[in-house]
């Protein structure tokens, strides 16, 4: 039972694994230092602009979605970096697919919360329990890996969620001119996309797979 238990813990980590590091990884590998014609901020300045939504494009910590704010780090703002641009971009197609769907963003936020903090919650109960009342290695070895699995799956949740609002910016760019080139809009969409398939895995464990 617990060998079973394992096997399907593993599943789901195996899958994140090929996900994050075959089409997220490889990807941004094999870029190199690429720079596009237009800014992080100007670029999703013009997302919001051409899907009338009404955020305003601000300076915060990191790449957050809030209510009424998109916000970009200091340094990621004027970056005409592929990774910075595609990380506002991707902001703002899950502001447009939380116009449409409202509950995929919010599916999304609470995977990546649970992805983190459930592995973590339970390797702590599952030590306590393995030193305190003497749980057997294998049982506890089998809790840990299937708690893992399971954040893992829900890593692969938010990552379908984010593919889905990188397809909404694919539609909006083919039928706007938000980018001044196609080589560029071309880029960033493939960009988003693989920044989507890294969500795959669960930050504690990309540590673990780098590729």
């Amino acid at each position: 039972m617990w060998k079973l238990l394992i096997v399907l813990g593993l599943l789901p980590v195996v899958v994140g694994v090929l996900t994050r590091n075959w089409l997220g990884r490889r990807f941004f590998n094999a870029l190199g230092e690429v720079k596009v014609g237009s800014s992080a901020s100007t670029l999703a300045k013009r997302l919001t602009k051409g899907a009338a939504l009404k955020l305003r494009v601000d300076e915060g910590k990191r790449f957050q979605l809030a209510e009424s704010q998109l916000l970009l780090p200091v340094d990621a703002g004027p970056s005409r970096e592929v990774r910075d641009v595609a990380e506002a971009c991707l902001l703002a197609g899950l502001a447009m697919l939380a116009r449409r769907q409202p509950q995929l963003p919010e599916w999304r936020q609470r995977a990546l919360k649970f992805s983190w903090a459930f592995p973590a919650f339970t390797l702590l109960v599952v030590i306590f329990a393995f030193v305190v009342a003497k749980l057997p290695l294998m049982p506890a070895i089998a809790i840990v890996v299937l708690s893992i699995g399971l954040g893992t799956s829900a890593g692969l949740v938010a990552g379908w969620v984010e593919w889905q609002a990188a397809g909404m910016v694919g539609k909006l760019t083919e039928a706007r001119a938000i980018f001044t080139r196609e080589d560029d809009r071309q880029l960033i969409l493939k960009a988003m996309k693989a920044l989507a398939a890294e969500k795959a895995l669960p930050g504690f464990l990309s540590k673990f797979f780098r590729s």
